[in-house]
């Protein structure tokens, strides 16, 4: 009867210690709300087995509150074992009875002692094991049985003859199965919580990166994009999800359009393969970024088709562009990703070289079996060797592949080639990582043709410089380049020319006004543009010059106009000098006695004075533009011949 009632008072409380694991499993063990809560609960539990006790006398009853108090201090702690024994103290209290003393020492001191236990297991993690728990649960109820002797003298060793087998024998196993259920849902808490702090470090690092991170779903939608991606590409986060990623940031029609199909499609033939390529980004407002891409499927569910495609992507606008001017420079360039063969090698953990193909031979200079027997560390020089040990620790190790990077190889040779390479970990599922392996890209000719364009650019810059003209760039009417000649034309230097409006060079708004519209009429009539104009130097003198305007883009004046300038103002003088000396040579002729006639050394007609055509009565210009005989001077005479129809007519002037 003894061993029936204890067992079903322990019942009770433990399927309602059981309900309390599962009511209070979200809740965060070291908050002081759970501590509370805990101390509450416990306490009412222990009131509910005081209620349904085994009653040895009137006023003595033996339940499972010493199990619940003890368990409530060793996993609530402090605050929940000092509010869990006022409550079930209180109830006893108002019991009464010959057991109260007893009852409230059983409460207090088994509250201490999960206390006490619960400080121990602080300092000693171990301290949990099975043993630990029983013996805990044994020290719990020798306790109880000692607290007897609070009992009435006449009662108190009946009762303990009574009760002592029993309660070692069930309490303690009651314990230490209500230890391990709590054990088990703290476990449990504990993996929620490093699961929620590693999905948060993890959710961290990927909106922090800065990589594109794009996941899509198995038709190709959006399903999450990170930050950094939607800074980039200048879309809201809500502008992309669930959209197409072909409509929203790929142009149906163009390579990208179909590079990427073809990789998605090859990646959903074959989940286990990773993908890489590069391909142009619309962004949102119409600008194009290239993005180097790596692609892997994830696979939510072995035995299912749900399956995502994580895109990891990197951009290479700048590099794309310094790529296409390279290619622009060589006219019949081929396309550097789709034509070069590149090179494969893997290596152990170690660096040793265990495979390659035939185009990494052949960058090499070295055959396989000769490559087998290397390091990429025997490859490399040495100058590179902390860098890249560098890179892998902070890098390689720590994500399982190194962004796209550039280095040096050593060949057979010993010529050295600059290279571009990204790096991957190799793993096996059993062994873990074994490997490393690497595509590499010999760069060395863009390199030169790099070094090249940059000669040329000097080249072109010496001319600038020496040609005896005045030379520079406006963009939007301002001076962007001048050279030496520029400067001594002005009088500027070409800090003061450069830069600044060239309203400044001339002498009155109404030539500034001028130039501008005589400039663009003649570029769009033309395609260039000439004429003359004046200057005013630094010093204040005015200038004439000529100017000569070439665009660089024929269709677009904004990417800059080359000019000339040459100064003409002693070009000017002489023409006006020329000038005036005509006039007074024409004044003489004209007011000669002498009828005159002058024409040039083919017989064409350029003059006369008003005395020769008053003498022969006609106006040469229009009557006889061509004289067929020379002009004959002889014996004082002029002998001039005129044609005119069938008749021809001689006239004889005296000119002596």
């Amino acid at each position: 009867m003894v061993y029936l009632s204890l067992i079903n008072n322990i019942t009770l409380l433990f399927s309602l210690s059981i309900l309390y694991s599962f009511i209070s499993k979200r809740w965060d063990y070291s908050a002081i709300q759970y501590k509370i809560f805990a101390g509450i609960l416990f306490g009412v539990v222990a009131v509910i087995g005081i209620m349904n006790p085994l009653k040895l006398q009137e006023g003595v009853i033996f339940d499972g509150r010493s199990i619940v108090l003890s368990i409530g201090g060793l996993f609530g702690g402090p605050i929940a074992a000092i509010i869990s024994p006022v409550i079930s103290s209180a109830y006893r209290l108002y019991l009464g009875g010959a057991g109260a003393l007893m009852g409230l020492s059983v409460i207090i001191s088994s509250s201490l002692l999960g206390v006490i236990y619960f400080y121990l297991r602080k300092k000693h993690p171990n301290s949990v094991r099975f043993i630990y728990l029983y013996l805990f649960g044994v020290i719990v109820h020798i306790n109880m049985l000692a607290l007897t002797s609070a009992l009435p003298s006449n009662i108190s060793f009946d009762v303990l003859k009574t009760i002592a087998l029993p309660v070692l024998l069930i309490y303690p196993i009651a314990s230490l199965l209500m230890c391990l259920v709590f054990l088990q849902q703290e476990a449990r808490l504990n993996v929620s919580i490093a699961l929620k702090e590693s999905e948060e470090k993890y959710r961290l690092l990927v909106e922090k990166s800065s990589s594109i991170i794009i996941k899509l779903d198995s038709k190709g939608r959006v399903v999450f994009i990170n930050s950094f991606a939607q800074n980039l590409f200048g879309y809201g986060q809500n502008e992309l999800l669930g959209k197409f990623a072909i409509d929203s940031i790929y142009q149906k029609g163009n390579t990208s359009f179909r590079v990427f199909a073809t990789v998605i499609d090859d990646l959903f033939q074959n989940p286990e393969k990773h993908a890489f390529s590069e391909t142009e980004v619309v962004c949102k407002y119409g600008e194009i970024k290239w993005v180097s891409w790596t692609y892997k499927v994830l696979i939510e569910d072995k035995d299912s088709n749900l399956m995502e495609i994580l895109c990891i992507g990197t951009e290479i606008t700048q590099k794309k562009k310094a790529e296409l001017a390279l290619l622009e420079s060589e006219k019949k360039y081929r396309l550097l990703y789709e034509s070069l063969m590149d090179g494969y090698v893997k290596v152990d953990m170690g660096g040793r070289i265990i495979d390659c193909n035939h185009a990494f031979e052949k960058m090499t200079g070295y055959s396989k079996d000769e490559l087998l027997k290397l390091t990429y560390i025997d490859l490399t020089p040495s100058r590179w060797h902390e860098f890249e040990k560098s890179l892998l620790n902070e890098q390689f190790f720590k994500k399982g592949y190194t962004p796209l990077y550039e280095k040096e190889f050593i060949k057979k040779n010993d010529e050295i080639i600059t290279i571009e390479l990204r790096t991957y970990l190799y793993s096996d599922e059993n062994l873990g990582a074994t490997g490393m392996w690497a595509i590499i890209r010999d760069i060395s000719s863009r390199k030169k043709a790099e070094k090249e364009i940059n000669d040329n650019e000097e080249r072109l810059s010496s001319l600038f410089r020496i040609i005896p003209a005045g030379i520079g760039v406006v963009v939007d009417r301002s001076i962007t380049e001048a050279n030496d000649k520029l400067c001594e034309i002005t009088g500027y230097t070409r800090e003061e020319l450069l830069h600044k409006n060239v309203k400044f060079l001339y002498p009155t708004d109404q030539d500034y006004d001028y130039v501008g519209n005589e400039k663009q009429w003649q570029l769009t009539a033309k395609g260039t543009a000439n004429f003359e104009t004046k200057w005013k130097r630094k010093n204040g003198n005015v200038i004439d010059v000529l100017l000569n305007f070439s665009p660089f883009n024929p269709n677009n004046y904004e990417e800059g106009i080359t000019f000339t300038a040459i100064d003409i103002t002693e070009r000017k003088v002489n023409e006006l000098v020329l000038q005036k000396e005509a006039t007074f040579l024409n004044s003489i002729i004209e007011n000669n006695p002498l009828s005159i006639m002058v024409i040039d050394s083919e017989g064409h007609y350029l003059n006369s004075n008003s005395t020769y055509k008053n003498l022969f009565k006609i106006t040469p210009p229009s009557e006889y533009s061509v004289f067929t005989d020379q002009l004959i001077i002889k014996l004082g005479y002029s002998l001039h011949i005129q044609n005119h129809k069938d008749r021809k007519d001689v006239y004889i002037n005296e000119i002596c």
